[in-house]
């Protein structure tokens, strides 16, 4: 099913420099953020839905830089107790 949606050109500009960022053609980047916004219309109402929901939104795994989530977690912990940055 195809739908033609009419949006201003300013709209289109910003889908297209969103999706440009992200690497994704732009339909795919327009169809994603359709998506996100069905999901986040209908609230998780379990744990295993709110896992879905951020797989859906891309939050789940979009930190491949952190290796070891334990010890991050534990660091932001630390640094929220005791006010210091975490690299200083």
């Amino acid at each position: 099913m195809s739908t033609i949606l009419a949006i201003p050109d300013a709209l289109e500009m910003e889908l297209h420099a969103q999706a440009a960022k992200l690497g994704i053609p732009m339909p795919q980047f327009a169809l994603q953020l359709s998506e996100s916004g069905l999901t986040a219309i209908k609230k998780p109402k379990s744990g295993a839905e709110m896992v879905d929901y951020w797989i859906n939104l891309g939050l789940m795994g979009s930190r491949a830089d952190i290796l070891d989530t334990e010890a991050c977690y534990r660091d932001l912990r630390r640094q929220s107790q005791f006010r210091t940055a975490l690299n200083p």
